[in-house]
């Protein structure tokens, strides 16, 4: 490893929680994920707001909370200004879960440390990459350093960043599964052998895949005995894979069909829609399916996308149910658990172990003791957004009726002292601004929402009326003419024909989003307050666990780490007891590098070649080709966490020899001589200058297999003149 490179954990170290690490490769700062959990905790961020400024570019991995959810939060409020880049899939489904978790958010508490609106304005400055496309960072300080996204195989679009500088690889893997799933390729990981360095997570070191073919009997037992199933899922990532799965299992068996089958998240059709134009990062077999079968993926017949609560409940009876957040301490999963908890005929069924000291762990671990039914009490605290009613509605009703007053008092006021100032208005005019219609103003549209200026007097808007009358223009309709366009033939012509796909898709898309954003204003619009309630829970439905997560298990890791064989390894995002099995794993395997780092948050680690090697900066440099280089007489001295190199006294210096660094070919030295005004040319290899100088290369002493170039001639003053112009080609460290 020939660059200066230390690593810091910023979260996400010997625990679970949300991931998010800063890589610093010499003088650039790059910042691999910005997770943040559905709790929105600032306190959880206070490492990366003292870095955030310093930033240079940002890699995002996976479009769920746990890899981005501070992104926005980040950009808005700590300063991080930088390039960031992902995946065309996590680019366009990232703002979609963080809409999803706002509006989770917002349903249980007055939530204001971001909005919607910085969602937008954060992931709009990311920058998509195909898979496989190196990018260059753009910066002085990260010249040299390309990233490139390869399939990660957990979530569509999720990648594995590989980090180049000169000969140095670097290779940030986290949330990988080396399986192909339906609608997913597996992992590249296995590809990318022998890195300088992999940083790889330890969250599945203790876990071994069991059976998942269980899940459809669970959910057949369930409706038999007249009961529902809750799955809380991510809502862009895991969602997508489950929700395919069960989409091809009711189509394979029309006895379930009548069972309704609904995928709840607050940004479910936008969601599918974008997914339906990433084929490039799907599995082949999808992508063979649309070529042969024509069958667009994810174009549901049986899986009904909803994204209210009340689209749910009004069908009643049996049915399943993906509803988000995977937490379940808030959104509708959480909403939908505590109406259905108390039901022995219902299920749970957890396909993801949840954030640890969340709702769905202290589940997960009650399933580890019994699965199926059970009895279990404990108190939880339950935040909701209520409408108000009574006196309190009446108390809001009567606010808003005196706001309003107000306003449209103080409009008519600036209306009368307006027209009280307006001495040259005329006749006709003073006529329209007394029926509410001034000079100019749009009152009108046609279909298209283009809105026109359509007086009771026609006239030329653009003319501004002068001390002398106008003269008297005549009414005229507002009136537009709506003809069926043709062509030269005499046929109709369809525009919505001749629209891209890509735009009618956009088109489709943007439709959908107003249809859910319309809904969100509506009940935003609601008179409402937050209440906070302590409760008793009792919990007397079935529970049930398949793992679900798409991740690799122990034994998979533990199979991958010595093929891919890293000169150094970081492990990161793993409970203690997990990284610390892995670490020492990795210790006594032969094949494994015996360089591995477990660091804790905010704990630096140099992962350098040189362990004692440090940053610093000297003043007076030479320059040769594209190294800089120095002779340095110093000592260091450890006053802060990065050691200074104090210059030291004459009398402690060491004299040395001074040392010529650089390489010059002699036809390259002999346009140098011709610029200068020397003769010179070529004789049995040796270049001979003006008749008394010559320059040869021999073989390097001790064959160490390299040349050096020798200067002969006498001592004259073109032996000197033709000295000083080789120094010149090199770099002398006096």
């Amino acid at each position: 490893m020939t660059s200066f490179v230390r690593f810091v954990p910023l979260s996400g170290a010997m625990d679970e929680g949300p991931l998010c690490y800063l890589l610093q490769i010499d003088e650039a700062r790059i910042l691999l994920d910005c997770g943040w959990s559905d709790s929105f905790d600032a306190n959880a961020l206070r490492f990366l707001a003292g870095v955030a400024k310093h930033v240079d570019a940002v890699l995002l991995t996976h479009a769920d909370l746990h890899h981005l959810g501070a992104f926005p939060y980040a950009v808005t409020n700590l300063g991080l200004s930088c390039v960031a880049y992902a995946t065309d899939p996590v680019r366009d489904l990232a703002p979609l879960c963080l809409h999803d978790a706002l509006q989770s958010k917002r349903a249980a508490e007055d939530f204001t440390l971001f909005s919607a609106a910085d969602v937008d304005a954060a992931f709009d400055r990311v920058i998509p990459l195909k898979a496989s496309q190196p990018m260059q960072l753009p910066g002085s300080r990260c010249k040299g350093i390309s990233v490139t996204a390869y399939p990660a195989g957990h979530s569509l679009g999720g990648a594995i960043w590989k980090i180049k500088k000169d000969t140095d690889e670097i290779i940030y893997a986290v949330d990988y599964n080396h399986a192909g799933e339906r609608h997913l390729q597996r992992s590249s990981l296995g590809l990318l052998t022998r890195p300088t360095l992999l940083i790889t997570d330890a969250f599945n070191t203790l876990n071994v895949h069991k059976d998942k073919r269980g899940g459809t009997h669970i959910i057949l037992q369930t409706a038999a005995n007249q009961g529902s199933v809750l799955i809380p899922i991510e809502s862009t990532t895991r969602s997508m894979e489950l929700a395919y799965l069960l989409e091809g299992y009711w189509a394979a068996n029309p006895d379930i069909t009548k069972l309704p089958l609904f995928l709840l998240t607050r940004q479910s059709k936008r969601t599918i829609t974008v997914a339906k134009r990433m084929l490039e990062w799907m599995a082949e077999s999808i992508t063979s399916l649309l070529a042969q079968d024509r069958k667009v993926p994810f174009d549901f017949s049986h899986v009904r996308l909803v994204h209210r609560l009340a689209d749910v409940e009004s069908v009643n009876g049996p049915k399943v149910i993906l509803a988000s957040l995977p937490s379940m301490d808030v959104g509708l999963s959480r909403s939908l658990f505590l109406s259905m908890c108390r039901n022995r005929n219902n299920t749970v069924l957890l396909c993801d172990r949840g954030p640890p000291n969340s709702l769905a762990r202290h589940l997960y671990n009650i399933v580890k003791e019994q699965q199926g039914p059970v009895f279990a009490t404990f108190d939880i605290s339950e935040k909701r957004r209520v409408p108000l009613e009574g006196e309190e509605l009446d108390a809001y009703t009567q606010a808003e009726e005196r706001r309003k007053r107000e306003q449209e008092e103080a409009a008519q006021a600036a209306a009368a002292a307006a027209e009280d100032n307006d001495s040259d208005l005329s006749d006709e005019e003073g006529v329209a601004r007394a029926a509410g219609v001034s000079s100019g103003r749009q009152i009108g549209g046609d279909a298209g929402g283009n809105t026109g200026s359509f007086d009771f007097y026609v006239k030329d808007s653009q003319r501004t009326s002068g001390f002398f009358k106008q003269s008297r223009i005549f009414k005229m309709y507002p009136i537009t003419d709506f003809r069926r366009k043709m062509d030269d033939y005499g046929e109709l012509i369809d525009p919505a024909a001749f629209v891209h796909s890509d735009a009618r898709l956009a088109a489709a898309q943007a439709e959908q989003s107003e249809e859910e954003t319309n809904i969100e204003d509506e009940e935003e619009k609601i008179p409402s307050k937050y209440i906070k309630m302590d409760m008793n829970l009792e919990v007397r439905c079935r529970l049930h666990f398949i793992d679900f997560e798409g991740r690799a298990d122990g034994r998979a890791i533990r199979i991958l780490l010595p093929h891919i064989s890293p000169r150094k390894l970081i492990l990161v995002h793993g409970s203690e007891e997990a990284t610390t099995k892995l670490r020492d794993f990795c210790l006594e395997n032969d094949a494994m590098t015996n360089e591995v780092f477990c660091p804790v948050p905010n704990e630096w680690v140099n992962v350098s070649a040189a362990t004692e090697m440090h940053q610093v900066r000297i003043p007076s440099l030479k320059q040769s080709s594209e190294y800089e280089l120095a002779y340095v007489s110093g000592a260091s001295a450890a006053v802060t966490a990065v050691p200074v190199l104090d210059v030291l006294p004459v009398e402690h210096r060491r004299a040395h020899q001074p040392i010529i660094v650089g390489d010059v070919r002699l036809s390259e030295f002999r346009r140098v001589l011709a610029e200068a005004g020397f003769e010179a040319e070529f004789t049995a290899g040796v270049l001979v200058v003006n008749g008394n100088v010559m320059a040869r290369r021999a073989a390097a002493a001790g064959g160490g297999g390299g040349a050096r170039l020798i200067l002969e001639g006498g001592l004259s003053a073109d032996y000197y003149k033709v000295r000083k112009l080789l120094y010149n080609e090199h770099a002398v460290l006096m």
